[in-house]
């Protein structure tokens, strides 16, 4: 075995069986205690994330300046450090298409934003709890960058918006924005044990600049193909956000481009890489170990690496090449997804690997046809509507399949 993947192994144990804990690099620091605090001042470092429940959306801010009382005076003091914040959904929605949209504010990564609320203890971790909010927009020129990708994720949102339910899903799989998704499709999902399948991960990454780079390709030609590619899922990431399934698959990404650049064959070393890429995750964003988004991409893409390519060859010889690659990959991701499934949710469903392998390629040909769709609907507005209807019939099609799976039964092993 690699010494990297030996080290990364170790190291895993150490980190989740909670031997080694990982310290915050920004805890929060003010003359004011964080009891006293009423109102915070901060800039958002996440792009807003929809609760499970839909009451509240938790993001990162990074502390300016914080509000409280000492005594019978209010007191304002400056404040540093990060600390996680929970909006009602309400709030953050209000600037939404298709809800009460009054402001240019979008609510995302460097604005500046006033809560009210208090602090609370949350698994071991002081957050703020909101209950109202004002945002300021991007006051800095160096949030340009910010400014722009808020803008286009706006947009988005409108045009998927006019799709319903379709567009919901759509800009959740594009973009990780859940809020447009039912509560209860959420649900249908982890009940049919198929919750990697909602998560951005490499699939999303390689459709969207598999499209791309074969749009631009007929225009400029193969000879920059590589880059294009590079350049296309670069601007992927700015535009969905560095969540845990994204850093994994971009880094895993850009180690396949560079095999390629470099007439290496990928196969041999993908475990060892993603080894590489799961420390260095840990080193540069400790704060997402603990959440299954981070834990369900590595285990996903661990299944993939080891078993896709044996189980793909095997089935190749009864049938179709590209069936038998589809299935591949539903089976190794299950498979290897399935343990973690159990560890959080003390549930085993037994027909998880069968749900996975039948509606994956449905939710693959949804991603694919969606996005040609997009674009096709930003270059001529009049087709949005023909579009919805396909795309709600194919999303029917994905929820029906979902709704399925959901309603069998499934074996508890104790309290969640």
């Amino acid at each position: 075995m690699h010494p990297i993947v030996i080290c990364a192994l170790l190291w895993a144990f150490f980190l989740f069986s909670g031997i080694i804990k990982i310290e915050n690099k920004h805890p929060y620091t003010s003359l004011l205690a964080c009891e006293n605090v009423n109102s915070i001042n901060a800039i958002v470092q996440s792009s807003p994330a929809k609760l499970s429940s839909g009451t509240y959306y938790n993001m990162e801010l990074s502390l300016c300046s914080v509000t409280g009382a000492i005594g019978q005076y209010l007191t304002k003091a400056d404040a540093t450090g990060r600390i996680r914040a929970f909006v009602p959904s309400e709030i953050v929605e209000s600037y939404f298409p298709g809800k009460l949209y009054k402001s240019p504010a979008f609510f995302d990564i460097g604005e500046s934003v006033t809560l009210q609320g208090s602090f609370s203890c949350k698994d071991g971790e002081n957050v703020f709890f909101a209950d109202s909010a004002k945002t300021y927009g991007y006051i800095k020129s160096k949030n340009i960058f910010n400014n722009v990708r808020a803008a286009i994720r706006h947009n988005l949102r409108k045009i998927l918006f006019s799709w319903h339910e379709a567009g919901g899903f759509l800009l959740a799989l594009l973009t990780g924005c859940r809020e447009y998704v039912p509560i209860n499709c959420s649900s249908l999902f982890q009940r049919s044990g198929v919750t990697h399948i909602l998560a951005i991960s490499g699939m999303h990454l390689t459709f969207i600049s598999g499209i791309t780079s074969f749009l631009v390709c007929k225009i400029l030609g193969k000879r920059h193909k590589l880059l294009i590619l590079f350049l296309s899922e670069l601007i992927f990431v700015y535009i969905a956000g560095l969540s845990p399934s994204i850093f994994r698959a971009f880094f895993c990404s850009v180690f396949a481009l560079l095999c390629a650049y470099c007439y290496m064959e990928k196969s041999e070393y993908k475990i060892e890489f993603l080894a590489l890429v799961f420390l260095l995750h840990t080193v540069f964003l400790p704060s997402q170990i603990k959440s299954v988004s981070f834990m369900l991409t590595y285990a996903a893409y661990f299944g993939i690496s080891l078993l896709c390519d044996k189980v793909s060859i095997r089935l190749s010889k009864i049938m179709p090449p590209f069936i038998a690659k589809s299935i591949a990959l539903s089976f190794s991701a299950q498979i290897a997804t399935s343990p973690v499934l159990l560890i959080l949710f003390s549930t085993f469903m037994p027909f998880a690997l069968v749900a996975s392998i039948i509606i994956s390629p449905f939710v693959s040909l949804f991603i694919v046809i969606g996005f040609a769709f997009l674009i096709v609907s930003l270059l001529f507005p009049f087709s949005v509507h023909i579009f919805a209807v396909i795309m709600n019939s194919l999303y029917r099609i994905i929820f029906v399949l979902l709704g399925l799976f959901a309603s069998l039964p499934v074996i508890e092993l104790g309290e969640k």
